[in-house]
């Protein structure tokens, strides 16, 4: 990466020197390269929104921010009327004749915190994995592409789910950005076959599918892999199956279990012994949501024995990155049959976030305090809330105060919205989303920098799920809980 370039480049774009400016990565860039290609990325995109409207200046202030912090810089800005007395730190030298930022935090979060979520204090921090064999194999390269594992713990976890025996259920916990979607990739093109992966959420089930896709080198993989929910066309993934060219389907269990022509068809393919293997990902919702919140989830266990009295080399794997000792007993008396059952425990807490609380007096105090935390601190951001309520009110107040191109993920978005949405983050089409727990599982997206909670998670799987959507590939993650005295005090 040719830093100085970039800055130069962008310095002209953002003042209509050059009218295009091409800034991509290989497979060779770091974590931290991509980020700062991404961060230059999405300042292009917010000038050109703004150029077109000028409902987004304050849009692309937030961009023009990040990345003066970020590349640790200050740029000429010719047109720079929209800079005055503005309130998101950026301030002009006299003597550079240029546009420089500061932090200028006025709420209480540590400054080094901030400093490391905009990567300008790097944790050099080696993994201990520098003298592990990484080096993936044949198989494995063909099929992604990847030459060497993200950590040991992931190749231990791979190549335990690739050696699970015939009939056997493997739990696998690998921490959340540890590479799990890699198990489930490889043992579905293990053998000729159909994998069948169960998702808690359509944002899930959309992302892996498209994940997947970029990731698997087949000609045919438009027609092998699949994802489905309410209002997909499900004829082609039925007809995939039943011609056995279906390979993998990201479903829920919903869907799995109360569909007919699904239930068929997937009944038909394990009788012919085409069905290979079942992956509950996330498997820590079986017990968490399955007693009441979605029953579903506990029949699952009657589900995969009644196939395994038909087929009984089915395989099943539960990932997550969330198991407790009390969830890992009860599934393992879900899902063990006959002693065929096989545990990898690859846990490991997180080093990436840097966690702050802050203690708010009341709803007017944390809306400002909100805003303020939008304005300084560093993007992409998740904002969490706990109705889809509260994140139109958030997204109201930021309107108000000129920040536009925000977005809401809830338990109300319709199914095609969430594809749009999942596909603009991951685009970096814009940078802030407020959102409940429907988009906190499993959604990629490899450079998010900070994660505010406002409101207190139903429990410690929640939250450390939702907070685990930042800091993936090892880089720090602000992680904020903003709470009123009074609910802090209640809870």
């Amino acid at each position: 990466m040719n830093k100085e370039l970039i800055i130069s480049e962008t310095e002209q774009f953002i003042n209509d020197e050059i009218f295009y400016i091409q800034i991509e990565y290989g497979e060779k860039e770091t974590a931290n390269e991509r980020f700062y290609l991404n961060t230059a990325k999405r300042l292009t995109k917010a000038y050109s929104l703004y150029k077109k409207n000028n409902i987004f200046k304050n849009d692309y202030i937030l961009a023009l921010r990040d990345f003066l912090i970020t590349f640790d810089v200050s740029v000429r800005i010719n047109q720079n009327e929209f800079l005055k007395n503005n309130k998101f730190g950026i301030s002009f030298d006299d003597v550079e004749r240029k546009y420089f930022a500061s932090y200028q935090l006025s709420f209480d979060v540590n400054e080094k915190f901030v400093k490391e979520a905009f990567l300008r204090e790097i944790q050099n921090k080696k993994s201990g994995n520098d003298n592990d064999n990484l080096t993936t194999d044949p198989m494995i390269l063909n099929l992604t592409g990847y030459s060497k594992f993200k950590s040991l713990g992931q190749k231990l976890a791979v190549y335990g789910a690739l050696n699970t025996p015939e009939g056997f259920t493997t739990l696998v916990s690998l921490p959340t950005g540890g590479g799990k979607s890699l198990i489930t990739q490889t043992i579905a093109f293990q053998k000729e076959g159909l994998t069948i992966v169960i998702v808690p959420t359509v944002s899930l089930a959309i992302d892996q599918e498209r994940v997947t896709k970029e990731i698997i080198k087949r000609d045919n993989k438009d027609g092998e892999i699949f994802s489905y929910s309410s209002g997909v066309d499900a004829e082609p993934i039925l007809s995939a199956i039943k011609k056995k060219n279906a390979r993998m389907l990201f479903i829920s269990p919903e869907a799995l279990l109360e569909n007919p022509a699904f239930a068929k068809v997937i009944r038909e393919a394990n009788k012919d012994r085409y069905l290979k293997n079942i992956v509950i990902d996330e498997a820590h919702i079986v017990v968490d949501w399955g007693a009441a919140f979605r029953v579903d989830y506990q029949c699952l266990e009657a589900w995969r024995n009644m196939l395994l009295m038909t087929n009984p080399s089915l395989r099943t794997i539960l990932l997550s990155a969330t198991f407790e000792d009390k969830c890992v007993e009860i599934l393992k008396n879900f899902f063990e049959v006959s002693g065929r059952w096989i545990e990898i425990r690859c846990d490991a807490l997180r080093h990436e976030p840097r966690y702050s609380v802050v203690r708010l007096r009341n709803n007017s105090e944390k809306q400002k305090c909100l805003i303020e935390m939008v304005r300084k601190l560093p993007h992409p951001m998740i904002i969490y809330v706990a109705r889809p309520l509260d994140a139109d009110n958030i997204k109201k107040s930021l309107a108000n105060v000129g920040i536009n191109n925000v977005r809401t993920f809830t338990g109300l978005t319709g199914k095609s919205q969430r594809k749009k949405l999942i596909d603009e983050w991951v685009d970096n089409e814009y940078e802030i989303i407020i959102a409940t727990s429907a988009f906190g599982v499993g959604v990629d997206k490899s450079d998010v920098r900070t994660v505010i909670h406002t409101y207190i998670p139903q429990n410690a799987n929640t939250y450390y799920q939702e907070l685990g959507r930042g800091g993936a590939r090892l880089l720090a993650v602000l992680k904020c809980n903003v709470l009123t005295t009074r609910r802090y005090n209640n809870r």
